[in-house]
């Protein structure tokens, strides 16, 4: 989101200007450089906490020691505590991906000097961040910290609070310990931490707490934080006063208990992650449910019989997050034909979020069952049905709903299906839509306008397309601006109506060279599919940016297709003249040959193929050299004296700065050219033992004349 400004939000690719070289004594900054600007400032300076939160979690992603500082800089800033502090919000919001986190140990001096603090809410965030480490990484900086009577009771009680959140032996051995600690207050936080964290009711007797004690050290993490929190849930349901407070705790064991599950999950083979699955989506609890749903999409097996029933009755679970996540999987597993399903839970549905992820899912789940060749047979009234709620969705003042809306109306009319009447309608209804999107300012414009653009292209709306969408794609396509999409999506709903149309246009406006990556890549695009030998010049120039290179060669190479023998050759001798950049022009030279092959023009062919012949050698490629001297051979039944084939091979064989031994190579792999039967190739034979007495070491050498055998060329 920080990125937005640099980055074309439509393909997720830097928007790369026209290259304008900068005087030398003032090199411009690099993308990198101009992102961590931006990133700082949104971290120190940023107007609300998603800001500051949205940097960090950039930050955190970029490996380079930069944008570490710059987070490193923030955890030690007093004067910025709030920047700190979110710090340890991404930390703790990456926790789950610490093996993402490049060099986590940068972060482990601040974290431990900020639990030297005052602030509660810096320590508890601190101490929540810490859970990027691996428990031995720190359990006996933070065991030193919470024993050492050196220490004000406060920074030792602090140790205790960050020792608390880790269910392991240790913690309970060392919080027993400071329950008798000199220090009353010390020992008055050691006995309310085993309460808190590990149940132990609080008036326990040392006779009873030693029993108790003995009995945590004897279950695994994962059995830990499963018994808490179950008694947190029931604390939780029994003590209104104190719900908050517990179910922050709760959430806290639950990442964690979700985490132990995870590496169990991981380890398992597949069968035993079948039952890992079907076990925990009949889970009392919810947090198990969610997890298991989110751990269907990359199952690796198939959906069992027994699966398919508790992925449909997740629909309609108990718990929202839930049926969200059921519906957010089923939308991926439409082979399941949950439309049925989908569309009762829909019908009763309360909840807006839900709702749009069932309909989202529904729409899937429709497009899947109705596309050609579908196994799956659903009454045609579920459809109708889907549409009809995607029209009324669409049409919806609220942005997510009406986007939602177009997107399943794009699905199910992109089916090409619907009666010229009815598609009308639906084609007017999304026109009607973006004009007001329009006319708001609204930012669903850009996926509206992409939806039109995608109907365009299909044949049985195209006429109604133009009508309704043709003025729409060419008012957005002179809107200012290019950071949002929209132009890009009026270049490809152009190109969709009528692209030698589109084509004709976007020259007329010099789009080639415009600032938007998005419109050029478009423009680029419909060059290559309808073109002629006229964009071949402007195409050749892009073959230098860095953004525009490898598409630009792509609609070069689609219009040379569509040429003569004659035509590609001359820009293979062209682009050799033109840029640094050999295997195209082998590719091109490998075209040309080709299409004189088939136009039969003998002469054009070996043209060319001695150009290819000598791009191949120097490229080192000896396989593809040995091919063109065989054709050559098979040509001329022989060589004949100064056959310039003959001769650039010569002049690569006496080149000293090529390899011994890859001229050997090549040597070998011209004895090995097949002779059609009957053929002598006495002088042939005569040049391959002159080149090996003069270029292969004796303890290479190979017979130079094969059993003559029919040649396959």
């Amino acid at each position: 989101m920080l990125w937005a400004a640099y980055v074309d939000v439509s393909r997720g690719q830097p928007a790369i200007a026209e290259t304008v070289s900068p005087p030398k004594e003032q090199a411009p900054p690099s993308e990198s450089d101009l992102q961590l600007r931006v990133l700082r400032t949104a971290l120190f300076q940023g107007p609300t906490d998603q800001n500051r939160l949205d940097a960090v979690l950039v930050l955190l992603s970029r490996q380079d020691r930069e944008a570490r500082a710059v987070l490193l800089s923030a955890l030690l800033a007093k004067e910025t505590p709030a920047a700190g502090r979110t710090v340890c919000l991404g930390l703790i919001r990456r926790r789950g991906l610490s093996g993402m986190i490049a060099n986590r140990n940068d972060f482990l001096e601040p974290l431990l000097g900020i639990l030297m603090g005052d602030s509660a809410e810096d320590v508890r965030l601190a101490s929540e961040a810490l859970l990027v480490f691996e428990f031995d990484q720190i359990s006996e900086r933070l065991a030193t910290l919470a024993r050492s009577k050196d220490l004000a009771a406060r920074i030792r009680i602090n140790a205790m609070y960050a020792l608390r959140l880790w269910p392991e032996k240790e913690v309970v051995t060392v919080l027993a310990e400071l329950v008798d600690d000199p220090d009353p207050e010390v020992a008055a936080a050691a006995r309310k931490t085993l309460t808190e964290a590990f149940g132990i009711p609080a008036a326990t007797d040392p006779q009873t707490l030693h029993a108790l004690l003995l009995q945590l050290q004897a279950k695994t993490p994962g059995q830990i934080m499963r018994d808490l929190m179950m008694v947190l849930r029931d604390q939780a349901a029994m003590q209104s006063d104190r719900t908050r407070r517990i179910e922050a705790e709760r959430d806290l064991w639950r990442q964690r208990y979700l985490a132990v599950l995870d590496r169990d999950y991981i380890g398992s083979d597949q069968a035993a992650k079948g039952k890992i699955l079907l076990e925990k989506l009949g889970s009392e609890l919810a947090s198990e449910r969610q997890w298991a749903l989110r751990k269907v999409p990359a199952f690796p097996g198939t959906i069992s019989p027994e699966m398919r029933v508790l992925l449909l009755a997740a629909v309609s679970d108990s718990d929202r997050d839930v049926r969200i996540e059921a519906a957010r999987v089923l939308a991926g597993k439409s082979a399941l034909n949950p439309a049925e399903t989908l569309l009762h839970q829909l019908e009763q549905e309360k909840d807006k979020e839900v709702s749009l992820a069932l309909f989202s899912a529904l729409g899937e789940a429709c497009l899947f069952a109705f596309s050609p060749g579908s196994p799956i047979k659903l009454d045609p009234g579920i459809k109708e049905n889907t549409l009809d709620r995607a029209g009324k969705f669409l049409q919806s003042d609220d942005p997510s709903i009406s986007t939602q809306g177009a997107d399943v109306v794009a699905k199910l009319m992109g089916l090409n299906s619907l009666a010229t009447e009815t598609a009308q309608t639906y084609l007017k209804m999304l026109a009607d839509r973006y004009a007001r999107a329009k006319a708001k300012s609204e930012k669903i414009q850009v996926p509206l306008l992409s939806h039109m653009a995608q109907l365009a292209s299909v044949p049985g709306y195209k006429t109604k397309a133009g009508e309704f969408f043709q003025p729409l794609f060419l008012e957005a396509l002179d809107t200012p601006g290019s950071g949002n999409g929209l132009r890009e999506a009026a270049v490809n709903g152009l190109a969709a109506l009528d692209k030698s149309a589109a084509l004709k246009l976007f020259r007329e406006k010099n789009l080639a060279n415009d600032s938007s990556a998005g419109v050029r890549r478009g423009v680029i695009a419909v060059a290559g599919d309808v073109g002629d030998v006229s964009d071949l010049n402007w195409l050749l120039k892009k073959l230098t940016s860095n953004g525009d290179a490898e598409t630009a060669w792509q609609a070069m190479i689609a219009i040379l297709n569509r040429q003569g023998a004659e035509v590609v050759y001359s820009w293979a001798v062209q682009l050799g003249d033109t840029t640094a950049n050999p295997p195209r022009q082998r590719e091109l030279l490998g075209l040309a040959a080709s299409k004189a092959d088939a136009e039969k023009n003998e002469s054009l062919a070996a043209q060319v193929r001695i150009l290819l012949l000598d791009a191949h050698l120097k490229a080192g490629d000896i396989p593809k050299a040995g091919a063109v001297v065989a054709w050559r051979l098979l040509q001329q039944k022989d060589i004949a004296a100064g056959d310039p084939f003959i001769g650039a091979v010569e002049a690569w064989l006496a080149n000293p700065e090529v390899a011994a031994d890859k001229k050997t190579i090549l040597i070998q792999t011209l004895a090995g050219v097949i002779k059609p039967e009957g053929a002598a190739w006495t002088n042939w034979t005569a040049k391959l033992r002159l080149w090996e007495e003069q270029f292969v070491p004796q303890s290479d050498a190979g017979p130079t004349n094969p059993p003559a055998s029919e040649s396959t060329s």
